[in-house]
């Protein structure tokens, strides 16, 4: 008799419960948290990745540059020079490190890439890999021509002609 009581008690109240719409929104929000959860961790993930490649192939580039400006001919000294300028240009607070960087000189280009690994903010859902850049820059030539067109038009008359004689002299 105690338990028959007592399931009519607890079929009341799940009835009584049923038709109550109070906490539907609840659980409403609770499932579509399910789904934007993930959603909202992948955005800001490919948006910290991609901030991460444009870091690498800015430092890459900034890198490439100073191994340019170099006078550097040796493969182990380019490479050595490279490397440290690429270090130097890498933020330390990234949440990746430098896996991989060359530099190769080819004729008088210096060729350059890296590879750096990243994390992701949700390791079980996808995993980045290690992110690539390279880039490629001509070294200048020694020799430098340099010409001066001159305007002796009627247009310079007056000071403006001693002013233009006084900065080609000083040029």
């Amino acid at each position: 008799r105690a338990m028959t009581r007592w399931l009519r008690a607890i079929q009341a109240r799940l009835t009584d419960g049923a038709g109550h719409e109070g906490g539907a929104v609840a659980v409403i929000f609770a499932l579509s948290l399910l789904v934007l959860a993930p959603l909202a961790l992948g955005v800001v993930d490919i948006y910290m990745s991609s901030s991460q490649r444009s870091r690498l192939q800015d430092a890459l580039d900034a890198a490439a540059l100073y191994a340019a400006r170099s006078t550097a001919t040796d493969p182990e000294e380019l490479s050595a020079l490279g490397a440290r300028a690429l270090r130097a240009n890498l933020s330390p607070a990234e949440a990746a490190r430098l896996v991989n960087s060359s530099f190769a000189l080819s004729d008088s280009t210096i060729v350059a890439s890296a590879e750096m690994g990243t994390r992701s903010l949700a390791v079980a859902l996808w995993e980045h890999g290690v992110m690539k850049a390279s880039t490629e820059v001509v070294r200048a030539s020694a020799n430098l021509e340099v010409s001066l067109v001159l305007d002796i038009t009627g247009s310079m008359g007056g000071s403006r002609i001693s002013s233009l004689k006084t900065a080609a002299k000083d040029l």
